[in-house]
């Protein structure tokens, strides 16, 4: 493969030299200049060779020490593509967690099942993110289905510092739910009158781009009291 194509992009290298402040992601060091962009799998097709994944900023040193590792010498313990992946993205977290603002979240009880109102809340004074939501319906412990538009992780939510955004989806309506294959033609209250729970997946997205995917969190709904209840 001819170097033109072994050449990653401007807006990879930035996002790669943004996330690490210019450290290597394998010794840590503070690189400046001195830094140099590696293919984690060089064997890799396009797009995928020059893709954000397969890179990983690293100094002189370690570059060296990377193509040794790929010679297949009977000698060291080489790096595995997963462990270079795993160490860049400790060091990518290292250097942009102070971008991540603390984000409140989840459903609320104040529309009244079957209307679930939902919110978002930035409670930083300074940090802009957005932020991408994907909920989960489950009932008896099986997927019902998924709230399309902001609540399906395609659409992010702008949130902006101090901002409370709110939302509301409707589990009684079918038009509105991705629905699972298991469900279809049942209706909505006939298939909700059981065990009833919420799995929100959030995704972080910082000022740089960089995305920071959250424990998957659940709220099952309290048919006595009629509220959301978190489930640790």
């Amino acid at each position: 493969m001819g170097k033109a194509k072994k050449k990653f992009p401007y807006d990879v290298r930035k996002k790669a030299l943004l996330w690490s402040a210019r450290h290597c992601c394998l010794c840590s060091k503070q690189c400046g200049l001195d830094i140099e962009l590696h293919h984690i799998d060089p064997t890799l097709d396009l797009p995928h060779l020059n893709a954000i994944d397969n890179a990983i900023p690293v100094c002189y040193e370690c570059h060296a020490k990377l193509e040794f590792s790929s010679l297949n010498s009977p000698r060291g313990s080489k790096y595995s593509p997963q462990e270079i992946k795993d160490r860049r993205n400790q060091i990518y977290e290292e250097k942009t967690r102070h971008l991540v603002p603390v984000i409140i979240y989840g459903p609320s009880n104040d529309l009244g099942f079957p209307k679930v109102q939902f919110y978002i809340q930035n409670n930083d004074g300074a940090l802009n993110v957005r932020v991408r939501c994907r909920v989960e319906i489950y009932v008896n412990h099986k997927l019902f289905g998924t709230p399309t538009r902001h609540y399906s992780g395609d659409h992010p939510w702008v949130c902006n510092p101090g901002l409370t955004v709110f939302g509301w989806f409707d589990l009684a309506d079918p038009n509105k739910l991705e629905k699972r294959p298991k469900y279809r033609g049942v209706p909505p209250d006939k298939a909700l009158g059981k065990d009833l729970r919420l799995r929100i997946h959030l995704i972080i997205i910082d000022v740089f781009e960089r995305e920071h995917e959250r424990i998957p969190v659940e709220w099952y709904y309290g048919w006595e009291k009629q509220e959301w209840v978190y489930d640790p």
